[in-house]
Formats: structure tokens, sequence, C-alpha cells
């Protein structure tokens, strides 16, 4: 439902015109990747909490919308295991 829901708020903000998905050059604009990498456990779980503290940052900010001045933005993220992109084990037999 949250990437569902993050898929609609896009579309709307699109047809809008709040999001210009011809102009590269903002920051400001719509920014989404998908990249995987190869992590020990220990890397995932610090990364993890990177993720955790800026997304804890992120959501202590101000929310009045009093200043006109300021925009509303959202952030969506996913961090999760895959087999996409993993590399056979050249020890491992092909029945395992």
């Amino acid at each position: 439902a949250i990437l569902d829901n993050a898929k609609q708020d896009i579309r709307r903000n699109t047809a809008n015109g709040l999001i210009n998905l011809t102009e590269e050059t903002s920051p400001l604009n719509l920014n989404i990747s998908r990249m995987t990498t190869r992590l020990t456990e220990a890397e995932a779980l610090e990364f993890h909490e990177r993720i955790k503290e800026l997304s804890k940052e992120f959501h202590e900010k101000k929310k009045d919308g009093a200043n006109a001045d300021e925009q509303t933005y959202a952030f969506v993220f996913a961090f999760y295991p895959t087999l996409r992109g993993n590399r056979p084990n050249p020890e491992q037999k092909a029945d395992d």
C-alpha cells in the first residue's frame, strides 16, 4: 500500500505540474533510483541505521505548513534483501 500511495501521489503531482518530469536540473524535483549491491550483514545493519537516522530527521521537521516559503516533501524508502543480482556460488551444486 505504501508504494501504491507514493505512485498515486507522484502521478497526481505530475498531472498538476508540481513535479516536472522533463526538468532534470533541480534536485528538488522527483528523485527516484533503484540499485543493488552486495553487503555483509554488518554493512547492511550499518546502512539501515543510517537510513533510520535520516528518516527520523525528516520526520521531525516542521509539519504545520504555516510558512508560505515552505513546500511539503514526501520521503519513501525500501531497503530489503533480494536475489536479483546474486552471483552463483561456484562451490554450490546446481541441485542445491
